[in-house]
């Protein structure tokens, strides 16, 4: 492994480009900083001291948590139902899908400290020294705060400077990274450069860090839509109010001689007309329904007790392929879950060292969404 430092020059970087970190960029570290620039063009930090803040946010590594993970799913769209279940929508959170491979999605996600200031994008320092580096290259960040990062299997891996973790060398035992590269020091003389430079690398995936304003900051754009709808909906009402007294009129006026009892039984058939129609649409709605979602609660009560290689949906059975302590313990749990119908092993179950492999499959009942939080009180007990 490669222990020598190597203390890296400042990155270029335009003027052009410069400028508009210093327009549209601030840094976070307790208070809030502008990058600015120096007579010599070069890109320095200080107080900010505009009521407005940058949309464009740098958070240090001390003003959130940091967490890398792989999870035994290849379909991006269950992948990002899953990280918005365990984000539970907090505006705190943010995640970013590094890509999958072998069936396994690599995820990085960020948990930001209540005292960060909301932005439109914050975007975690880590993240950006990360996509300097090279290939299982370590950056030591010799900072008033130090620590450092690195990425394994596309990873984003960090953490302080400490007794335990004083080099980089325990650091790459400690990240599983296989030091090849010459480590790059990141000091006090290139600090501000080299979050330019990682910026200008984060651009490509800036997207997965836009964070919706709150209900509250939307209140201004949720009336702008609200009012015209409104106006719509009740001239929308009006006419067809209109219609409707009109054509009851029209009717009264042709059953004025009628019978009473004629009269209340042809009002009772066009209300039961109307709701059949209604019930009819609703009936053909749902039964081209079919959510799945609820697999995700009965995987959540499953994680404690395995290791998933593989998670699909074959013919309307759900297959899960991994390895735990016992695996006949395992479907004895599946099997208990009222939602769960079929469970059963596919394959014979093998040994690898102290750990079972299996391939078990089951149907789910095709519940309503309003039986999901049955299923969950059902689990959790």
């Amino acid at each position: 492994m490669a222990t020598d430092t190597l203390q890296t020059e400042k990155p270029a970087q335009s003027l052009a480009f410069k400028k508009l970190l210093c327009a549209f960029a601030c840094f976070f570290d307790g208070e809030l900083k502008r990058f600015s620039l120096n007579e010599k063009n070069e890109l320095v930090l200080i107080k900010n001291k505009n009521k407005n803040n940058p949309p464009i946010m740098i958070v240090a590594r001390g003003y959130y948590s940091e967490l890398a993970r792989e999870y035994p799913i290849d379909n991006k769209k269950e992948l990002k139902k899953l990280l918005a279940l365990e984000a539970n929508d907090s505006q705190n959170s943010q995640y970013h899908v590094w890509g999958s491979e072998n069936e396994q999605s690599q995820v990085n996600s960020w948990q930001f400290n209540n005292s960060v200031p909301s932005c439109l994008i914050r975007l975690p320092i880590t993240l950006l020294f990360a996509l300097t580096a090279k290939v299982n290259q370590i950056i030591n960040i010799q900072t008033e705060n130090p620590f450092y990062v690195a990425r394994n299997n596309k990873l984003i891996h960090s953490l302080p400077h400490s007794a335990v973790v004083n080099s980089t060398k325990r650091f790459a035992l400690s990240a599983g990274v296989a030091q090849a590269e010459t480590d790059k020091i990141i000091n006090q003389h290139n600090f501000t450069s080299e979050l330019a430079l990682g910026l200008k690398q984060a651009l490509p995936i800036i997207a997965s860090f836009v964070t919706l304003p709150q209900v509250e900051n939307r209140l201004a754009l949720l009336k702008s839509i609200t009012v015209p709808s409104l106006l719509v909906l009740t001239a929308y009402l009006a006419l067809s109010s209109g219609y409707l007294v009109y054509k009851q009129h029209d009717l009264e006026t042709q059953l004025a001689n009628q019978n009473e009892n004629v009269s209340i039984a042809l009002n009772q058939q066009v209300t039961f007309d109307q709701q059949l129609v209604h019930y009819t649409a609703l009936k053909s709605f749902l039964t081209t329904q079919k959510t799945i979602s609820h697999i995700w609660l009965i995987m959540a009560e499953l994680f404690p007790h395995a290791k998933f290689s593989n998670v699909r949906l074959e013919r309307e059975r759900f297959v899960l392929r991994g390895e735990t302590e016992k695996a006949t313990k395992l479907l004895e749990l599946i099997s208990k879950i009222s939602f769960v119908i079929d469970s059963k092993f596919d394959f014979p179950t093998r040994r690898n060292k102290s750990q079972e492999v299996f391939v078990i499959s089951f149907k789910l009942i095709n519940v309503p969404p309003s039986s999901n939080k049955q299923m969950e009180n059902t689990n959790n007990g």
